[in-house]
């Protein structure tokens, strides 16, 4: 079967203490990358989801994922570039407009020119209006393309973003995975939690290599599965290790593709570790699967092999719904990769989460809905105003994603969005993955 391409992904490299994090954050909206003015704070590679109008992009922060302390960045620095440059379709190349070039910048810009990608070389800290009317110097590193920009105030925002859809490969309106007649799953985890042997447990074949040594799939491996005259692809992950672990470029890789692999498919089997229980590392996973609005199902691995009672199973699930508050939807499933225990059973939940995120409901039934629940439990009032919503309609499938116009946006409190959600999954039976809801201004303020 043909890969299809759904989403672009745009790689932010540069030397330290550019504005990379900053960057990162005003196009995602949301303070995710930690900001500091001390060089390479950044301490992991950041991923995210971007929109801008109605394009979709996987966005990277490359600051710091191989570094181990903060005198090691200037000998990684030339392998974080190349991983970034690998990873993404369009690069933005962050130099800083008040130092001007540096020895480093030139050397990012070899590595990138070799790579032959398309490049925006971003001019940052332009506050002034002399840094817009002056960066032609900057073309000396080679590429066509240079905008001046203000990461932190947001001048030269808008150009910069509109040059970058113009060159973004794929168009993505929506953050849905291709289209075709077959249910995506991705085995996903740390390593050595047995995901290979999920795999080839399902297929009843060696197809991917087992081995006790964490880390032995290197890269994914996908295959087709019929089970009730429908079509599943399982892609089996490289596992994502915790970050004192990643001291090898080739790790460094291993991780984006994992990631690419959660956008990639329709749910996720995240697979827990029966004997070590959910980990801080398995919680930064799931989050990222939870972003991307992506089905969740968590399967706790290895059971044949625990000692328990008929208490164990409360304590366990009790205890990763401590640690993952933030998936409550997601199912807890006890299984055996060994002794194909509840595999099937997987099978079957990861379809019902398939369904249930491609359902389509009309904007009439919605908006009852929303009138409702709006009389069931009102929002507060907040800084003197009372928050009103005028109506609702659906603008995605697998996430489901829904638009809420109101008459202050800004003043809908989260725990009334948390609200909406649960009343949307009561109303409509929608289960195991995330509900993405936006509240934007009433027409006629917009």
């Amino acid at each position: 079967m043909k890969e299809k391409t759904t989403l672009s992904y745009v790689a932010i490299v540069g030397r330290p203490n550019v504005g990379k994090s900053t960057l990162f954050n005003r196009i995602i909206r949301e303070r995710k990358s930690i900001i500091d003015d001390q060089p390479g704070v950044t301490r992991d590679r950041l991923y995210a989801h971007a929109r801008w109008e109605e394009t979709w992009f996987g966005l990277i922060d490359t600051a710091g994922l191989v570094m181990q302390d903060e005198d090691m960045f200037a000998r990684h620095l030339a392998e974080n570039a190349e991983i970034a440059m690998n990873e993404g379709d369009v690069i933005l190349f962050m130099v800083d407009g008040k130092t001007g070039l540096l020895p480093d910048d030139y050397a990012i810009a070899d590595i990138l020119r070799k790579k032959k990608k398309k490049v925006i070389v971003v001019k940052n800290k332009s506050e002034k209006k002399e840094d817009f009317a002056y960066f032609h110097d900057l073309y000396e590193l080679g590429f066509e393309h240079v905008i001046p920009v203000s990461a932190a105030y947001g001048d030269g925002f808008s150009s910069l973003m509109d040059l970058l859809m113009e060159m973004l490969p794929v168009k993505a309106e929506t953050l849905q995975t291709a289209d075709d007649d077959i249910i995506r799953l991705a085995i996903v985890g740390r390593p050595n939690v047995g995901k290979s042997t999920m795999l080839n447990s399902f297929l009843g074949e060696e197809r991917s290599v087992v081995s006790d040594v964490a880390g032995t799939t290197r890269d994914s491996i996908d295959a087709e599965l019929m089970r009730n005259k429908r079509k599943y692809l399982l892609i089996d992950t490289a596992g994502i290790r915790r970050k004192s672990r990643v001291d090898e470029k080739l790790e460094s890789y291993m991780i984006m593709r994992a990631l690419k692999n959660i956008d990639r498919a329709h749910v996720i089997l995240f697979l827990v570790d029966g004997h070590e229980g959910f980990t801080e590392q398995d919680d930064k996973i799931c989050g990222y699967a939870h972003e991307r609005g992506v089905g969740v199902i968590l399967a706790v691995n290895k059971w044949d092999a625990v000692e328990k009672d008929e208490k164990t199973y409360l304590k366990v699930e009790s205890e990763i719904r401590r640690q993952a508050p933030f998936l409550k939807y997601a199912s807890v499933l006890f299984v055996s990769g060994l002794e194909k225990r509840n595999l099937f059973k997987l099978i079957d939940m990861a379809t019902e989460i398939y369904e249930s995120a491609a359902t389509k409901i009309s904007t009439s039934d919605l908006n009852k809905f929303l009138r409702e629940a709006v009389t069931k439990k009102a929002h507060p009032m907040r800084k003197r105003r009372r928050v009103s919503f005028k109506y609702i309609t659906q603008v995605g499938q697998s996430p489901l994603r829904f638009l809420i116009f109101t008459n202050a946006p800004e003043l809908v409190h989260f725990s009334y969005e948390r609200y909406l959600k649960n009343e949307l999954r009561s109303r409509y039976g929608f289960k195991g993955s995330d509900i993405k809801i936006e509240f934007r201004a009433n027409d006629s303020k917009r």
